[in-house]
């Protein structure tokens, strides 16, 4: 047995550091007596009354809760008759009425600016666009650096809004709208950017990828009314005669049909489209058109262009000339401030019709002339939105060259020595050929006896000939069986 009685009188200093936990023995080596296990017990509480447990970091537990609890009354802050309550990121601020009221119509203003600006900023950079020839699908716009401060407004920005705060005033005076600004000379260029115009019918722009046309509707006859019929060639828009008995006044482009129907543009494309339904959609909306300004404006572009033209293939002197004219005729206009002051033209609805180009080749753009057979045309070869038509022009300049070229070196190519034999033997048969025509007339003119020594003599430079084309008959036979 084993006597564990000399481990009770151990004492522990209170400098040593010992498990909070008392370590037991093991089972199988405890004592059976219980004097013993009361002297360990006695023992392991002097120790650990000796040691001094600080219980004190136990009293203060609750007090977080505490604070938590009384950090959730709800405070309550009573307002005056002429104050109000701002809520922000920064919480809620306390202020007069007439204060506040002022602050949003100053962020109201700040906001109807910043959209001014907006709406300015991005006009600039599709007139930029148009500059260069190039169409929506070969830019692409940078997020902005920030929101601009109000003082920065431009003066042409600036100036539309003073001239739209008139139209409203004046509008609500029951005086006639007036054309300040009208619809400006690159509102109306977008309209007809490639395109053209019939005035009082349509007027048609296209990409090179998409054909858009913009169809004036009679009045009185809506969307509802409306079909659309498109196959890859051809086009037909109609209405139903019921809209047009109902409509005050009928289009001269419109014509009736027996069944009903009155058609209001019919006709062939001059390239085909994709008749998918996916690829071409077509809405009704409303828009003011003064045809006369639209017409003179296409007239005027498609001038321009010529005129550049013409003048990039002539002398630099020549060029320097034309576009220093093109220049001051170019800028005639383009602020919106020069049109002159008129009443807006009626509202009108139009049918916008939005169509896909089918490709041909996969990197090839085909340009319209026009938008139906039969219709007034533009010259494409002068189209400002073309790109890379001097390069165009260089490639088939140069293609032309080659092919040239290789029809001459073709001619000069030595024979194989069955294409000269051949080519010997269908000479020498015409010469056979042309000789006995000459003996027989010979002969009767002169009525010289001896010419069936001619024709013999003839006859047997014939026979191999002959004999050529009755031995390839047979094989030509076998070929073909």
């Amino acid at each position: 047995m084993v006597d564990y009685s000399k481990w009770d009188k151990i004492e522990v200093s209170e400098s040593e550091e010992e498990p909070d936990e008392e370590v037991s023995a093991p089972e199988g080596s405890m004592l059976p007596s219980s004097n013993s296990n009361s002297n360990s017990s006695s023992s392991s509480r002097s120790s650990s009354s000796r040691r001094g447990i600080d219980y004190s970091k136990w009293d203060h537990i609750g007090d977080d809760e505490e604070e938590d609890e009384k950090a959730r009354v709800p405070r309550v802050s009573r307002l005056k008759k002429d104050e109000s309550v701002t809520i922000g990121p920064s919480g809620y601020e306390i202020h007069p009425k007439a204060e506040g009221a002022q602050r949003r119509k100053q962020q109201q203003q700040q906001r109807e600016q910043q959209e001014l600006l907006d709406k300015w900023v991005e006009e600039q950079q599709q007139e930029s666009l148009a500059e260069r020839g190039m169409s929506f699908e070969d830019a692409y716009e940078w997020p902005r650096c920030g929101p601009a401060q109000p003082a920065a407004l431009p003066p042409e920005a600036a100036a539309a809004t003073d001239a739209a705060a008139a139209g409203a005033a004046a509008a609500a005076a029951g005086l006639p709208a007036v054309l300040s600004t009208g619809m400006g000379k690159y509102e109306m260029e977008k309209q007809i950017l490639n395109g053209g115009v019939s005035p009082g019918r349509y007027f048609w722009r296209q990409t090179p990828n998409e054909v858009t046309l913009s169809l004036l509707l009679p009045s009185g006859v809506r969307g509802r009314d409306l079909r659309v019929q498109i196959t890859e060639q051809t086009l037909r828009i109609f209405c139903s005669s019921q809209a047009m008995l109902q409509a005050s006044s009928g289009s001269s482009s419109s014509s009736s049909s027996s069944s009903g129907e009155h058609v209001l543009l019919e006709g062939t494309f001059p390239h085909p489209v994709e008749p998918d339904d996916d690829s071409w959609i077509w809405e009704v909306t409303e828009r003011r058109i003064n045809w006369q300004k639209l017409k003179e404006l296409a007239e005027q572009k498609q001038e321009q262009e010529a005129a550049s033209s013409s003048s990039s293939s002539s002398s630099d002197s020549s060029s320097s000339s034309s576009s220093g004219s093109g220049s001051s005729s170019s800028n005639k206009g383009n602020n919106p401030q020069e049109l002159p002051q008129e009443v807006l033209p009626a509202a009108s609805f139009f049918l916008d019709l939005h169509l896909r180009k089918k490709k041909i080749l996969p990197t090839a753009d085909v340009w319209w002339p026009c938008i139906l057979k039969g219709e007034d045309g533009i010259n494409v070869a002068q189209l400002e939105g073309r790109r890379h038509r001097e390069a165009t022009r260089n490639f088939k300049d140069a293609w032309d060259a080659a092919h040239a070229a290789f029809k001459e070196k073709i001619k000069e190519r030595p024979r194989s020595k069955f294409a000269a034999a051949l080519a010997a033997a269908v000479a020498d048969a015409a010469a056979a050929d042309a000789a006995a025509a000459d003996a027989a007339a010979a002969a009767d003119a002169a009525k010289v006896p001896g010419t069936e020594g001619v024709a013999a003599r003839t006859s047997n430079r014939l026979e191999p000939t002959k004999q050529m084309s009755v031995t390839v008959l047979p094989q030509q036979k076998q070929q073909q069986q």
